[in-house]
């Protein structure tokens, strides 16, 4: 038209309208796939894929069965099959090759099973366009969009062979079915959401929670629509009914029969924390996003959005939590992560009715998510179990003439060809359960003939928790070489020749000790092993530094309890000192912790304690101890007639012999190293030195030595220099180490007592005038050389050196305080043990509480004549005591080779009773 002018359209706006239409959508699911396409061969193949794989591979008809499937739904599974074999692998056995380098190619696998998660995870993208254009216009879909193109928890997914992708594409097309339907009212698309949510059920079980939020909108709608909307709401539920009624039996089999005892339950913000940092990467930043957004739809009054949104996000979270309170489950963002696009939508409500702050928010958010994807790429967790570099290795180190076991048969089982029999020149693998009744005879089976066992444990396993399958090899092979790979640790054993018959009880002796009124120990064995690299003996009365202490005990739950209870096992020499110990779960058969062994309540537990090279040769004693997890606190040990005779038991004694070649000093791990050297000898460092003591207190150094010349060497001089450097006390020690050879290294304790006089100060520790690493800072107490006020006044003499002169009573709340007044009357050269216990009026032991004087403040050992020491205990009430005549026996033990002696009263009893009235 003649003279017509063009009218331009601001830049912004025609940029506003580029870039919030479907140019945009289009863009974004570009970066989507890219980003996922990025990598997706990179991580070998891991737990869940392998499983998957393997599960897929069967047959049709066996899939839904399979045991492997848990608490899984069989559709996802159906998938793979089909897309399995479109890429023309019918079976897994030998899609990975490993090449003449012994490196396994399984790129192209890899990269083809999981484009299918791939897909689907592109396919969610217009979805939840669709859903968010619906709900709230295009520009509230472009920013969902774009969070969940970027978001790494879903770039992540769909590079991994698993079922969340497709579950959450088709809770999207649930989703826009029935957000449309209930716009539009037409028949066909609640059809569509029926066949969309019972497909999405059928994929994942966790798609249930998302079912039962939208149930909620439903009820509401259709009640508000009338006869109509009942009518539409009982075509979607009849339609998803009609899909899912086949596999309702068996998911009812597998989730009402699912437990997870084990689950601690988190906090409800830790919960949510960690869900929004799992979809949102900074909950800082999403968090007010998303109020942003919930103000936005408040302000525009679009309740049914509202509700809409609630129902996908809050309800389904909620249901999520709450199922923990009930039979445990398994708390994992992944299980409830088709609430997370309802997260992105109410993002992306934030810029509802704007477009600059809507761009600045959308800036923000893909600013938010790139520098997420980074770190995520950036992490060393992302290949989480480097199946490649383990396969690389067996292929270097084994031969037919090996054994691998392992305690997981996935994914090790798609790299490695010798778990099947006809894959060629490689040595057998196996998976073992660590049933410990079938375990030795089937481990026997599989070693006999070889010449070495690698034994691969997953990080995650649980079929040998209690260690069953290391301790076995442990008693008979040498063990070569020790090895880790992501995800993966393993033990290269040489095997003796000849067949071994596997114990871990060769003969068991018949124990009968009660600990605490809960546990009995019916059972237990111990011993060691040849001190040469392999043996073939199961039963060995003695054992060599280098090797371990084994023992295995059979316990009685005897009464249910709500404490998670752990047994400790200590190797112990004639002193009573600590060489090594190892703690352990009390496990059941079922490797279930105690509040859960039900009516499983009698299980094996094995200790396999190491014995550190360079151990003096002697005798040593084994002893055990039960404890309570959270508070550490030991179960007495009762006697026959029911009271505390202490809190370890000692099983029996074991020697230890000289190994097959000396020890040097570069197989000593020093922790403190400094060469001091003698004519006979070299000081080489110590374990540590304690940073405080009190005076009168003695201190255990770890020392240890290196022979100049073979024989006894001489003795030693310790002392303490003051910040002056002046000698403020001497210990003339003599060593109990003997060196048969130039070289021959060793270590041992020594025992360092602290005199009781010592001024408060920094000191340095020193041999020979040298001083050695650490510093020691003797800390003064306030001493009484005249009686305090107590309530109630006595004269107890125990021993020649110490008097009980009083004592107070106090009951608060579920405890009872226990003031005690003593009197040392000479000096105390042992350290003893305070014991309180409450007895009923028939002198059976109910609870108690044993320490060293003000709870290790005041050792025996730091008391000067005419000096009195306040000592307070606590002791907790049994919830059921009763009133009554009760007894508080009050006496003191010190630790001794021969058990625990109690120092006896000048009336010739070994404690006193003090009468009680709760």
């Amino acid at each position: 038209m003649a003279g017509s002018k063009t009218v331009s359209k601001p830049r912004n706006e025609r940029l506003g309208q580029i870039m919030n239409g479907k140019w945009l959508a289009l863009a974004l699911i570009l970066i989507g796939f890219a980003l996922r396409l990025w990598g997706l061969s990179s991580q070998p193949i891991w737990w869940d894929e392998a499983r998957n794989i393997i599960v897929a591979s069967r047959p049709l008809k066996a899939i839904p069965s399979s045991g492997e499937l848990d608490i899984h739904p069989p559709l996802y599974f159906f998938l793979l099959h089909f897309w399995m074999r479109l890429g023309g692998w019918a079976s897994p056995e030998t899609a990975i090759t490993l090449d003449e380098k012994g490196f396994p190619h399984d790129q192209a696998f890899a990269f083809f099973l999981r484009f299918l998660s791939l897909a689907f995870g592109i396919l969610s993208l217009p979805l939840l366009f669709r859903v968010g254009a619906k709900l709230g216009g295009q520009n509230l879909a472009a920013l969902a969009m774009a969070a969940f193109s970027l978001a790494p928890f879903w770039v992540t997914e769909a590079q991994q062979i698993r079922m969340y992708t497709t579950m959450v594409a088709l809770l999207l097309a649930a989703a826009a079915m029935l957000w449309e339907g209930t716009r539009e009212q037409k028949a066909w698309q609640f059809v569509g959401f029926g066949v969309a949510a019972a497909l999405s059920l059928l994929t994942h079980y966790s798609a249930f929670w998302i079912l039962a939020g939208w149930a909620f909108f439903l009820a509401f709608w259709s009640v508000k629509k009338g006869l109509k909307g009942l009518t539409l709401t009982f075509t979607a539920l009849i339609t998803a009914l009609a899909i899912f009624l086949p596999q309702l039996p068996r998911a009812l089999q597998q989730t009402l029969g699912y437990a997870n005892l084990n689950l601690t339950i988190p906090s409800l913000p830790s919960f949510l924390k960690e869900l929004i940092a799992a979809w949102g990467v900074y909950p800082q930043i999403i968090v007010p996003l998303s109020l942003l957004g919930a103000l936005a739809i408040i302000a525009s009054k679009r309740w049914e959005q509202a509700l809409f949104l609630l129902s996908w996000l809050i309800i389904p979270a909620s249901l999520y939590y709450l199922s923990f309170f009930q039979k445990g489950g398994a708390f994992e963002p992944r299980y409830i992560a088709g609430i997370s696009p309802a997260l992105y939508l109410l993002v992306g409500a934030a810029a509802w009715g704007r477009r600059e702050p809507g761009w600045a928010i959308g800036l923000a958010l893909t600013g938010l998510f790139v520098s997420g994807l980074w770190k995520e790429a950036r992490t060393p967790s992302f290949i989480r179990e480097d199946s490649r570099a383990l396969a690389s290795y067996l292929y270097s180190h084994t031969s037919p003439a090996d054994v691998i076991i392992t305690d997981a048969p996935f994914p090790l089982n798609l790299y490695w060809p010798g778990f099947y029999p006809n894959r060629g020149n490689f040595a057998r693998a196996f998976y073992l359960f660590a049933d410990p009744y079938s375990l030795p005879a089937t481990l026997s089976e599989v070693t006999e003939g070889k010449r070495q066992a690698i034994l691969v444990h997953w990080f995650k396993s649980d079929a040998d928790p209690r260690g069953i399958i290391k301790l076995l090899l442990d008693k008979h092979g040498e063990l070569l070489e020790e090895a880790s790979f992501t995800g993966y640790h393993l033990w290269r054993y040489r095997l003796p020749e000849g067949k071994i018959q596997f114990s871990f009880a060769p003969s068991p002796e018949e124990i009968g000790a009660r600990f605490g009124g809960l546990l009995i120990l019916e059972k237990a064995d111990w011993g060691g092993r040849e001190p040469a690299p392999v043996s073939l003996s199961p039963d060995w009365p003695s054992v060599a530094p280098g090797h371990n202490v084994w023992i295995a005990l059979y316990w009685h739950l005897a009464q249910p309890t709500a404490e998670t209870l752990k047994v400790a096992g200590y190797l112990r020499d004639e002193r009573g000192f600590i060489l090594s110990q190892d703690d352990r779960w009390l496990l059941n058969d079922r490797h279930l912790r105690t509040p859960f062994w039900g009516e499983v309540n009698r299980s094996w537990v094995f200790l396999s304690i190491p014995v550190p090279l360079g151990t003096i040769p002697g005798r040593y004693w084994v002893s055990i101890a039960v404890y309570e997890e959270n508070s550490g606190e030991r179960l007495p040990v009762l006697d026959s007639a029911g009271n505390p005779a202490g809190t370890e038991l000692k099983l029996g004694p074991i020697e230890v012999v000289k190994p097959a070649k000396a020890t040097p000093s570069s197989a000593l791990k020093v922790q403190f190293p400094c060469r001091i050297e003698s004519v006979d000898i070299a000081f080489l460092g110590h374990g540590g030195v304690p940073p405080e003591l009190a005076p009168g207190q003695s201190f255990f150094l770890k020392s240890y030595w290196e022979a100049l010349k073979p024989g006894i060497p001489a003795p030693v001089e310790f002392s303490l220099l003051d910040g002056s450097g002046k000698i403020a006390t001497t210990w003339k020690v003599s060593l109990s180490g003997k060196a048969e050879v130039e070289g021959e290294a060793w270590w041992e304790w020594v025992e360092l007592p602290i005199p009781p006089e010592i001024p408060p100060g920094k000191y340095k520790l020193a041999l020979n005038g040298e001083a050695v690493p650490g510093e020691i800072s003797i800390k003064g107490r306030p001493r009484f050389f005249s009686p305090p006020p107590i309530a109630n006044r006595l004269e107890i003499l125990f021993g020649r050196g110490i008097a009980l002169r009083g004592y107070e009573i106090a009951r608060e709340g579920g405890k009872l305080k226990l003031t005690l007044l003593w009197e040392c009357r000479e000096r105390i050269p042992d350290s003893y043990t305070v014991f309180t216990h409450l007895l009923d009026e028939g002198g059976r032991y109910l609870t108690g509480h044993d320490s060293p004087p003000d709870g290790g403040n005041a050792p025996t050992t730091s008391w000067l004549p005419g000096e009195f020491v306040v000592d307070v205990h606590e002791i907790p009430l049994p919830s059921e005591l009763r009133p009554g005549q009760y007894f508080l026996e009050i006496g003191l033990y010190k630790s001794s080779p021969e058990g625990l002696l109690r120092l006896p009263t000048s009336q010739g009893k070994d404690s006193v009773l003090l009468p009680f009235s709760p």
